[in-house]
């Protein structure tokens, strides 16, 4: 509790003398009660939270955006003609593609495979070129890829 001290003339001036003033002391609070400064406290805590969550949802999808780099989109989509059917079915046969088949193995990636089998080719531009004879990075044990 705070107490206020007020100098006050009671009655006539002329019947106090000034070298004795009397003083009235007055009790209250100076500052906002106690549901005033809880609830400011609430909205700065609110803002706070709000805050945070904008920054890290701007920082999710600044780190979390892959590019759209070949290998790291997960699947790459045949392409459609103008006549409805996929370009994979009107190809004749004879223009398949032509490499080294191999069976994927558990625990395999594309940059594993790659980094056993590029040879004297960049290891990124075999990746690349693994990525696009396969038709995307995804791969199950047991798949059969084609090595470029």
């Amino acid at each position: 509790m705070t107490a206020a001290i007020f100098a006050s003339i009671v009655g006539d001036r002329s019947a106090v003398p000034a070298s004795n003033p009397s003083f009235e002391v007055r009790f209250g609070t100076l500052g906002p009660d106690r549901a005033v400064y809880l609830r400011r406290r609430m909205i700065v805590a609110i803002l706070f939270v709000a805050f945070c969550a904008v920054i890290g949802l701007s920082a999710h999808s600044v780190l979390a955006d892959h590019g759209g780099v070949p290998a790291s989109t997960p699947v790459v989509l045949p392409a459609v003609l103008p006549t409805g059917e996929t370009a994979a079915a009107a190809a004749p046969v004879a223009s398949a593609v032509v490499g080294t088949p191999y069976l994927v193995q558990p625990g395999d990636s594309i940059w594993s495979i790659a980094e056993a089998r590029h040879g004297s080719i960049d290891l990124t531009d075999y990746v690349e070129s693994l990525v696009a004879a396969n038709g995307g990075p995804a791969l199950q044990a047991g798949q059969m890829l084609t090595l470029p």
